[in-house]
């Protein structure tokens, strides 16, 4: 399986390494057409994945379902007749995001539930990202369980869309957490680090991405998607970036009071 995580699309300056501007994101996505894949969303691609029968797809998704993601992926996707998923924390649907570093002091939103309804009806998978977007390896058993069945439920009642797919807040997961993941429902569900390339078997609870991110040339896109030591450089990146961010669950459920 392939498949790229993203998170905010945006113009104003804004030095986070999550950012990429509409233009890049376009010329990615251009990258990916003229070598011959589609851009679908990640329920589609896993289940493509599971039965072998299409590999030239891509999984193309947006964490924390942020304003500036849906507003400007949407109709940079469908240029190419591409879609994707957003991975929403209910809770913050609308409100001012609290937990991304912003160097510019100005703090990204995100959507809200007509911006979603909009990318539902382009086609879009919404999927859930928890619900308070809480680190789930800290979580009581009946924490856990909220967590996992508040996004199904409010998607739902808000899209009336299944929800079936789920992205790990933070990148955090262990044998607990997938395994509540399932029991709860969810077919599969996505990490925030990409899986060893020749894997024979992809656990569905433990679907591996390649992250994209602002600082990154174009040779570098194509080895998220590609093979070759450029693509072993990609993982390190991302297990790096994921080892940097270890102590931000703890900050921020300690700030916010979630703890």
């Amino acid at each position: 399986m392939r498949a790229l995580a993203y998170h905010q699309v945006e113009n104003r300056l804004d030095y986070s390494w999550n950012t990429v501007s509409p233009a890049t994101l376009r010329r990615q996505m251009r990258m990916l057409y003229a070598e011959g894949f589609r851009g679908v969303p990640f329920g589609e691609i896993a289940w493509s994945d599971s039965t072998g029968s299409d590999t030239r797809t891509i999984a193309v998704t947006f964490d924390d379902a942020l304003s500036g993601a849906v507003q400007h992926a949407v109709p940079v996707l469908a240029e190419f007749g591409f879609r994707g998923t957003f991975f929403v924390p209910t809770k913050w649907v609308g409100r001012e995001n609290r937990w991304d570093s912003r160097f510019s002091g100005r703090r990204a939103s995100h959507a809200t539930w007509d911006e979603l309804r909009l990318a539902r009806d382009n086609g879009w998978e919404i999927a859930s990202h928890g619900h308070g977007h809480r680190d789930l390896t800290t979580l009581t058993e009946a924490a856990l369980a909220a967590e996992f069945e508040k996004p199904m439920e409010i998607i739902m009642r808000q899209l009336r869309v299944p929800v079936r797919t789920l992205s790990y807040p933070f990148g955090r997961c262990d044998d607990r957490v997938a395994g509540g993941a399932h029991e709860a429902g969810y077919e599969y569900a996505a990490l925030s680090t990409s899986p060893d390339r020749g894997e024979s078997s992809v656990d569905p609870m433990r679907v591996g991405r390649v992250c994209v991110r602002r600082f990154d040339l174009a040779v570098e896109f194509r080895a998220k998607w590609g093979d070759g030591p450029l693509h072993q450089w990609q993982r390190a990146k991302d297990r790096i970036a994921y080892f940097c961010n270890a102590g931000t669950p703890a900050v921020w459920q300690r700030w916010s009071g979630t703890r």
